[in-house]
């Protein structure tokens, strides 16, 4: 097997792209329940920590202050 389909598991835009393209060839919005799946699958696998990484990303850190208080969640948290 040539060596860019054995990594192309470990590229997230192989997950993305897979997303978009199931919602191409069924109902479209498979394409963001496909993705909200994805991302539930991968946080089960998520230490705290990494999930407290994750929150702290700049790119989603502003998001989420777009729609909630983030700095007062982060307050609450034991870690």
């Amino acid at each position: 097997m040539p060596r860019h389909k054995k990594t192309r598991l470990l590229d997230v835009e192989f997950y993305i792209d897979a997303a978009e393209r199931h919602g191409d060839i069924s109902d479209g919005d498979h394409e963001p329940g496909d993705l909200c799946v994805f991302l539930r699958r991968m946080w089960a696998h998520l230490t705290p920590e990494q999930r407290l990484a994750f929150a702290r990303d700049p790119q989603v850190h502003d998001t989420l202050t777009a729609v909630v208080d983030v700095e007062e969640l982060l307050l609450e948290l034991p870690i």
